[in-house]
């Protein structure tokens, strides 16, 4: 069974891609950041990821690094992203989920960060930088444990049995890189990108985000029908940077249109 306002709840929810916005907790500033989460939830936003900012996000590009060391340059601590989730999670309709890197879980205390999330909101929790091939039986056991989905990251690169393993263990969804590197591209999918989607489908039994490399209605109606999450997250930074709060509105009911 399907529990309400968690992930697997909200894809059997209705029908369509779904569409995933991303937001550095604390970024432009504290009330800035939770106004920016209201407004993708109310325009159309199927889940928000909310960034824990840190100092070397490495699979962020320059405009999320951007806004990670303005955050930190602003005092933004884990504690005010927790405090920011918890003041989310009961105010928005949409899944939350927590990205950051594992060395915040780590020097938390990978059991902690899991129960922390889950007694503030957050859905799932998102580490890009996770290493596959350590045992960490800890964060995968509490992530189960507590109900909150353990979101895998996956690229073109990653070999076959590795993708089998990761299937087993993910919950919620997989989230698929459609390019090697960082976030932030503007061209939108590559075709290695696209056939790295169609393959996937064959190989986990999740269902599939897509990101890194989305930034706009034409990139979305590429992947529709390769997977089930469309994930938008720089281009989001340069609406609100070009006409704030109202322009990053706009354009998310932009992605939604093109979703359905």
């Amino acid at each position: 069974m399907n529990a309400p306002g968690s992930i697997a709840g909200a894809l059997a929810a209705g029908k369509g891609l779904r569409l995933m916005t991303h937001v550095v907790a604390g970024y432009p500033d504290p009330t800035e950041s939770e106004r920016l989460v209201a407004t993708m939830a109310a325009q159309g936003a199927d889940f928000i990821e909310l960034q824990i900012p840190f100092s070397d996000p490495m699979a962020d590009g320059p405009t999320i690094m951007m806004a990670n060391q303005a955050a930190l340059d602003a005092g933004v601590s884990v504690q005010d992203a927790f405090d920011l989730m918890g003041r989310l999670s009961p105010a928005v309709k949409v899944p939350l989920l927590f990205m950051t890197y594992l060395n915040v879980p780590w020097r938390m205390g990978v059991g902690r960060f899991v129960e922390r999330a889950r007694e503030r909101g957050a859905k799932g929790i998102i580490l890009p930088d996770l290493p596959f091939d350590e045992d960490l039986p800890e964060y995968v056991e509490r992530c189960h444990a507590l109900g909150v989905d353990p979101i895998f990251v996956v690229s073109p690169d990653t070999p076959t049995d590795r993708l089998a393993r990761i299937g087993k263990l993910g919950r919620g969804f997989i989230y698929a890189t459609l390019k090697i590197g960082i976030t932030g591209g503007v061209a939108g999918p590559s075709e290695k990108g696209l056939s790295f989607l169609k393959a996937l489908r064959q190989l986990v039994p999740l269902p599939i985000a897509a990101g890194f490399g989305i930034s706009g209605p034409e990139a979305i109606r590429q992947v529709r029908g390769l997977c089930d999450i469309a994930v938008v997250g720089s281009q989001l930074i340069r609406e609100h940077q070009r006409g704030g709060v109202a322009a990053v509105g706009a354009f998310v009911r932009s992605l939604k249109e093109a979703c359905a």
